[in-house]
């Protein structure tokens, strides 16, 4: 049996309390603690939102932590799982949520696939469950949906097994307070001015790649940031074997060793994965206990990578 003793949680159960702190310590050693983006902390305006009016309609289930044993190297690591929001029928029937602020292709099958793993676990602790996925935004494609949530289990019913909803960003701002609101305008305008900036640089830089400049001797606001030098501190393993750097991590560690210095290397690997774009960094999976969320085929991505230019 690959998974037991599954049950769902609320948010603040202090063994997930704990494992929150552990992961703030592991992702410690490998990067400097840096402040949260504003478009990371309008996500969680936007989740609380829609928690807010989800819990209008009394469905809302504060129980929205999976808490299992997953069978890892011979023994049975704790592991946990967060969903944005669960919403408990009359007749015990659930609904596992994801809220995204984008509508891109790429926030989409990250939800699909976060959603389709909720209910598979569902699937294991014998639960009836569907799912929904809760898309805000404020272009055309939001205008035709509906205006609050309070149909949301209608909705999910008529849509099978997982239903896609547009909700406008405008509706979900009504009826919070107004100091919410006027934090949430002031985030709002300084993620329309990263944006804009963002892509002024991105435009800079193809400029200077199609003039054939090398790297180093462009501007020095064009020049990448160099990586963050690695901070040592103590990973604490839950039930487990604590790896001290996710595959990823390794790869590319090992990518920029191996370039000695080749600046085609590193410009490729930092380019091929940088971070996320604003609203792609919003639908970034989340991790879960046990190890690190990054695949075995990122890390082989990687090294082809390194293969291609130093063979």
């Amino acid at each position: 049996m690959k998974y037991r003793n599954l049950e769902l949680i609320p948010i603040d159960d202090a063994g997930y309390r704990a494992f929150g702190a552990q992961r703030r310590l592991e992702n410690m050693k490998f990067r400097k603690k840096k402040e949260r983006s504003p478009s990371d902390l309008i996500s969680d305006l936007v989740e609380d939102a829609v928690r807010y009016h989800i819990g209008l309609t009394d469905t809302l289930d504060e129980n929205r932590i999976w808490k299992y044993e997953r069978l890892k190297q011979g023994s049975y690591v704790v592991e946990y799982r967060e969903m944005d929001f669960v919403c408990r029928l009359d007749d015990g029937a659930l609904i596992f949520g994801e809220v995204k602020s984008s509508n891109n292709k790429r926030a989409l099958t990250t939800a699909r696939s976060q959603v389709g793993k909720n209910l598979k676990l569902a699937k294991r602790a014998e639960y009836t469950a569907t799912g929904a996925i809760v898309l805000c935004g404020t272009g055309e494609e939001f205008k035709d949906g509906p205006a609050v949530l309070g149909d949301l289990p209608a909705l999910t019913e008529a849509s099978g097994e997982i239903a896609i909803i547009r909700i406008h960003l405008d509706h979900l701002r009504d009826g919070l307070d107004e100091k919410t609101r006027m934090e949430w305008e002031r985030l709002q305008s300084l993620v329309e001015e990263q944006r804009a900036e963002a892509e002024k640089t991105r435009k800079e830089r193809q400029e200077w790649r199609d003039r054939g400049v090398a790297v180093e001797d462009w501007p020095e606001h064009l020049q990448y940031p160099e990586p963050d030098e690695l901070e040592q501190a103590e990973v604490i393993s839950f039930g487990g074997q604590a790896e001290e750097e996710t595959p990823m991590q390794k790869a590319m560690r090992e990518a920029m060793a191996k370039s000695g210095g080749n600046k085609n290397v590193e410009e490729a690997v930092r380019d091929s994965i940088s971070p996320p774009s604003e609203e792609e960094s919003m639908s970034a999976p989340k991790s879960s206990v046990g190890g690190a969320h990054q695949s075995a085929q990122k890390e082989s991505w990687v090294r082809r990578w390194v293969r291609r230019w130093i063979g």
